[in-house]
């Protein structure tokens, strides 16, 4: 069994929080939406739903290190799949498989298959 280090589950627990939670620092004024800003939102939402499963990819600094997140969130049944890459283990072929919903996030570690099925 692959041993987690801290930073990856420092990693699954950011992506966890920013997938439930919004919220703005007690030193920073919230920013309002612009009516403009508003309707992108919208309808890059509304357009993610009409698709139904939409690809995701993102690269996340982590004590200056890049960790590579790459999967799919299905918006009509609210569940997501993504692996998640440590610097260290790029080469190897293995990462940590993240599913989420509303009702949480589960981790996997040393996943080297595909992603479930839909």
């Amino acid at each position: 069994m692959k041993k987690r280090t801290p930073a990856t589950a420092a990693v699954a627990a950011s992506i966890a929080a920013a997938l439930y939670l919004t919220t703005t620092s007690p030193n920073q004024p919230s920013s309002m939406l612009t009516a403009s800003e508003a309707n992108q939102l919208a309808q890059a939402r509304y357009a993610d739903y009409r698709n139904g499963v939409t690809a995701l990819t993102a690269t996340i600094p982590v004590s200056g290190q890049p960790f590579r997140l790459s999967g799919r969130v299905d918006w009509h049944i609210h569940l997501g799949y993504a692996t998640l890459t440590a610097p260290a283990d790029e080469g190897s072929g293995s990462s940590e498989l993240l599913q989420w919903s509303p009702n949480g996030l589960a981790v996997r570690g040393n996943w080297k298959a595909p992603y479930p099925p839909r």
